[in-house]
């Protein structure tokens, strides 16, 4: 059995925000959690899971440094998760990789003509 709690559980704690930023609010709360399960073609998960990876970076999590992080994308019938690292393929609107929080650091070579 699981808890659930709504933005609305905590109106005290958000009575003076503005109404603009509860969004934003609500997808730090969910990038905190153990794990998460978000939908297929929507840029509201896919921010979540970016966060997911910046936190499993700073926490260390299992996995972190191979890009891994406990969420779950359900479309239709299908499952997809994070459980392994995935190169940048299209379409990419939708969807983050970890080379989002994993490989920001490190640079491109320089493919200048000399």
């Amino acid at each position: 059995m699981h808890d659930v709690y709504f933005i609305e559980d905590f109106s005290d704690a958000v009575k003076d925000l503005n109404p603009n930023l509860l969004g934003m609010v609500e997808q730090v709360v969910a990038a905190q959690g153990k794990t998460f399960h978000g939908t297929q073609l929507s840029t509201f998960t896919a921010y979540i899971n970016r966060l997911r990876g910046y936190y499993s970076i700073r926490d260390q999590s299992d996995g972190y440094d191979m890009g891994i992080i406990k969420s779950y994308v359900f479309s239709d019938d299908r499952q997809f998760t994070f459980d392994k690292y995935k190169p940048i393929r299209m379409p990419f609107w939708m969807k983050e990789f970890p080379a989002a929080w994993r490989d920001i650091d490190f640079g491109i070579p320089d493919v200048t003509p000399k």
